[in-house]
Parts: structure tokens; C-alpha cells; sequence
């Protein structure tokens, strides 16, 4: 189906170029030579010799946990009928930071660094993606 899916909606296929894997339902696609990226309708391609590094960041968004301490804190200085809501917020707060963190991931290039935002995937997957990533830009250096 991948092999399909490239040859005749997404990129034509370059001489001796093969489907490796893909991502996000298909927006996201791994050949031997290229990473083809779907981003809002705009299609970029990464010619993989081209990339010096892969990376998959993952940041937390800060100001929510410094809004579940501020959040605590304030219930605690107020006294006791305000430590259940404070300890609350804390939690409900604490928890939207570790659920929605952002991450792309960024591929450093002769052109600069290109980055593309993956937030709505897990982690594994991105981690195994850009895994095979690493592998195929290194297999065309060991040429």
C-alpha cells in the first residue's frame, strides 16, 4: 500500500528510490533517498545525504507547572479551605503538562535546520521513525 500510496497521490518515485515507512497517515514518508513531509498541504522533500542530524525534541510547556505551584502555593498561604482547590489545580495543571507536551522533529541540512511538529503521535513511534531515519542516512554514507 506504501508503495502504492507514493507512486500515485503523494511524490513519483526517483530511479532506484523505495518506500521505507511512513508516518501520520502517510503525511509523513521515509524512502531510501528522500524524507517527504506533508505539512498543511505543502509538501517538502529531504534529500537524505543532504542531512548532517536527526532529533526528536520534546519540550513540556513550563507555564503550566509553574501555574499548578503558583496555583499550590497560594492555596497554601491562604489557609485550609483553599488547600483542596490549590491541591486540585496542582494535579489538573500537573497533568496537562505531561499530556501535551510539543515535539518535532528537526534535521539539520546544508540549507539550516528544517523542523516539522509530530505532537499528535507517541513517543515510541517517533522514536523507532526517527531510528530508521538515522539508519538510512547512515547506510548512504557507508557507501
Amino acid at each position: 500500500m506504501l508503495a502504492t500510496l507514493m507512486t500515485n497521490s503523494m511524490i513519483d518515485l526517483l530511479p532506484n528510490e523505495k518506500p521505507v515507512t511512513s508516518l501520520d497517515q502517510e503525511n509523513i514518508i521515509l524512502t531510501n533517498q528522500r524524507l517527504v513531509v506533508n505539512i498543511q498541504g505543502r509538501y517538502r522533500a529531504i534529500v537524505l545525504d543532504q542531512v548532517s542530524s536527526v532529533e526528536l525534541e520534546i519540550k513540556y510547556k513550563l507555564v503550566f507547572i509553574l501555574m499548578a505551584i503558583v496555583a499550590l502555593g497560594f492555596g497554601i498561604f491562604q489557609g485550609k479551605e483553599l488547600v483542596g482547590v490549590a491541591a486540585t489545580c496542582f494535579i489538573v495543571m500537573s497533568g496537562v503538562y505531561l499530556l501535551f507536551p510539543r515535539k518535532q522533529i528537526g534535521m539539520n541540512t546544508a540549507d539550516g535546520m528544517i523542523a516539522f511538529d509530530v505532537s499528535r503521535l507517541e513517543n515510541a513511534e517517533l522514536t523507532s521513525f526517527v531510528f530508521r531515519v538515522k539508519k538510512k542516512i547512515y547506510c548512504l554514507r557507508s557507501r
